[in-house]
């Protein structure tokens, strides 16, 4: 009764679809900007590839983590969606982030102890009231049955790194972050969750930092990544 007042939307484009749950319409769903041709470790949207698919910044500077997944490119429909998700209140777009996320993990055949996910300062979680990354965590967890646990906190509060050069935001999130809950660190695999990776700082500042707590191996999930 309640979809035929209120019928759920998709969260691309605005129009009616029949599910509560994936909340994607037909239309997007053929034309997104997915993110198909990528280099194999850090997901990064890519024209020409070399011969293993990887990256001229992954060959430089290895990730601390094994692999991204990362469904989308951070353009259009999605940017735009992102944009509403993240400072907009648009919360309900959280489980249909993690699905897609979803359909992105189950193409490849790796396991995880562990979810986790980039953390917030408490002074940005209370202006924003939640954690864009931790909400759709949450949502993988339930859907895959694997323990979703806060395993990083932010002790810096740093400025707004889209509005930073590159060089900039690597040196503006060193040492921002520390770990939290170490039992649940220490020889496992775990997926950090991410909403978009742009140059990757602050990813990395993550794994890097699970990384140096003992974990075994660090896997990175986000909606969509810059080109």
């Amino acid at each position: 009764m309640l979809n035929s007042f209120f019928p759920p939307k998709c969260v691309f484009c605005g129009e009616p679809v029949q599910s509560n749950d994936f909340k994607v319409c037909g239309n997007c769903a053929e034309k997104l900007p997915y993110n198909s041709n990528k280099c194999k470790i850090c997901a990064m949207p890519i024209d020409t590839v070399y011969g293993e698919k990887i990256c001229v910044g992954c060959r430089k500077r290895k990730p601390p983590y094994s692999l991204a997944f990362v469904p989308f490119k951070y353009s259009g429909e999605v940017r735009r969606a992102i944009i509403r998700y993240k400072f907009y209140g648009k919360i309900s777009y959280a489980k249909t982030f993690a699905a897609l996320l979803l359909i992105e993990i189950k193409k490849s055949n790796v396991s995880f102890d562990e979810i986790t996910f980039v953390p917030i300062h408490f002074l940005k979680y209370g202006m924003r009231g939640y954690n864009q990354s931790e909400l759709i965590a949450k949502y993988l967890s339930e859907m895959m049955s694997i323990p979703c646990k806060k395993l990083l906190k932010k002790t810096k509060l740093t400025k707004a790194l889209s509005k930073l050069p590159k060089h900039m935001r690597f040196k503006t999130v060193a040492g921002a972050f520390s770990p939290k809950n170490e039992e649940y660190i220490k020889n496992k695999k775990i997926l950090l969750i991410d909403d978009i990776i742009t140059t990757g700082a602050t990813s990395r500042e993550c794994a890097k930092v699970l990384k140096k707590a003992g974990a075994a191996e660090i896997y990175l999930g986000a909606i969509a990544r810059t080109e």
